[in-house]
């Protein structure tokens, strides 16, 4: 008798942050997307179309991303056409304000998550960290400003029918595990195939041992979660969030940790990052789809150096500092200074 999970119907869960993110999926065509930035290569030379000479472009560097600079001025007309370009912008946040009742949390947010990137979230505690993962995944909307996927903007929420909601791949792994008390390790893992695939539980079965196998967990499946350790736990939840329907079309995925390392002893601490970091599948021109980028909010100091490559700092409901994860040792900013140091002399207050 085939195994079915009844009772946990999208219409009961309908609203639950739990389900929507393990269960909904992000799949499907790329319609015509807006190009909003490009791909080049570096000393690319630039085509000077007032003499027909060709010369090398300046080049502005901000980090590990790069922007270029071309030193001819171009009237619109000649201005080259978008579509032999590449953008690899797959989430942004653009000038995002939220609130909660009276509680203004993002106040003017931007960033960018780039194909590719693996990047950490931090700031003090209450600066809306949590907050831009759930606008980000479409657990909530934004009271202003705008939250794009592969340049689209997201009307709604991920449940609500919309282009950019079927773009992309969002997984999430929340700060709790945030596991079905209830079901065995193979039933969490495997409910997204359960609920939502026509594929035979024997095959469920399979994908489920191969995702756990992947974080590195064997012979569990029929166990409960009450009978795991905190880091197994975390392990099961990575398992969750990287199962896939292999007999669909592969698209590319965006994983997203809230604080995936709390609560842990730090050698467990290190088996996640390490975790997180070997599930980093960047995919290549010949290979579609895998796991090409990653956020992930944290407070740890071994997770942001570890864990990531790119470190974006949230004050005030605002980016207050980005950078890379060697220019976050190295930088005299002092908030940042203040943040790793864990000093009480800085522009970070409490009480």
């Amino acid at each position: 008798m085939s195994f079915r999970l009844d009772n946990f119907s999208y219409k009961s869960f309908r609203g639950s942050e739990k389900f929507l993110l393990v269960g909904h999926k992000l799949l499907g065509r790329l319609p015509g997307q807006r190009v909003t930035g490009w791909r080049y290569q570096k000393n690319l030379p630039v085509q000077d179309r007032s003499g027909g000479k060709s010369h090398p472009a300046e080049v502005s560097q901000s980090g590990k991303w790069r922007e270029l600079v071309s030193d001819t001025t171009r009237h619109p007309e000649e201005e080259p056409s978008t579509s032999s370009y590449v953008d690899d912008t797959l989430l942004e946040l653009r000038d995002v304000h939220k609130a909660f009742g009276s509680q203004k949390i993002l106040r003017g947010c931007s960033f960018k998550i780039r194909r590719g990137e693996a990047v950490g979230v931090i700031g003090a505690s209450g600066t809306g960290k949590s907050t831009t993962l759930r606008l980000l995944a479409g657990l909530l909307t934004p009271d202003a400003g705008e939250v794009l996927v592969k340049g689209v903007p997201r009307r709604g929420l991920i449940s609500d029918a919309n282009d950019a909601n079927e773009m992309l791949k969002i997984g999430m792994v929340f700060q709790s595990a945030a596991l079905f008390d209830s079901l065995t390790v193979g039933e969490n893992v495997g409910f997204l195939l359960y609920e939502h695939t026509n594929l035979p539980e024997a095959r469920i079965r399979e994908i489920v041992r191969e995702s756990l196998a992947e974080v590195g967990l064997k012979d569990v499946e029929h166990l409960y979660p009450s009978q795991l350790s905190g880091g197994m736990q975390k392990r099961v939840a990575l398992a969750r969030a990287v199962v896939r329907d292999d007999s669909e079309t592969k698209m590319e995925q965006v994983l997203m940790y809230d604080e995936p390392t709390a609560g842990l002893d730090p050698v467990a601490s290190t088996v996640v990052e390490d975790l997180i970091r070997s599930l980093h599948k960047k995919p290549t021109s010949s290979e579609k789809g895998g796991i090409s980028s990653y956020i992930v909010v944290t407070h740890q100091h071994s997770t942001i150096t570890r864990a990531v490559d790119r470190i974006i700092f949230l004050h005030k409901g605002k980016v207050a500092w980005e950078g890379t994860a060697e220019e976050f040792e190295t930088t005299t900013e002092p908030i940042v200074r203040q943040f790793a140091t864990g000093s009480l002399q800085g522009p970070i207050v409490y009480g």
